[in-house]
């Protein structure tokens, strides 16, 4: 009896040090796990960060070409204002001479 006592106690202490053990291996894997996660996640967020800064980069670029097609439209529109009054002073001009034609004719 006494034997089976110090079998069992044996096997016990054989358990507990088998479960250290591991603990050991898996704390260490744990810890593998943890290590590896923080620099995926420290690399992600550079990535992110590359990402938004070249996206930002994109913006004011396309930011400074929308100013400058804006700026040539605004002068575009200024050269048909002028044309256009222009065009109505020639055509007022024509109309009083024709009438100045016409009243000649008529007289």
């Amino acid at each position: 009896m006494l034997y089976h006592i110090l079998l069992l106690s044996q096997e016990t202490n054989d358990t507990a040090r088998s479960r250290e053990h591991q603990r050991g291996i898996h704390g260490g894997q744990r810890n593998r796990n943890e290590k590896m996660s923080s620099e995926n996640t420290r690399e992600a967020n550079q990535e992110v960060g590359a990402i938004f800064s070249k996206y930002s980069e994109v913006l004011r670029e396309r930011a400074a070409v929308d100013a400058s097609q804006l700026g040539e439209l605004e002068d575009i529109l200024t050269e048909a204002r002028s044309l256009k009054s222009l065009l109505n002073e020639k055509k007022e001009h024509l109309r009083r001479s024709l009438a100045l034609i016409s009243d000649k004719l008529q007289g």
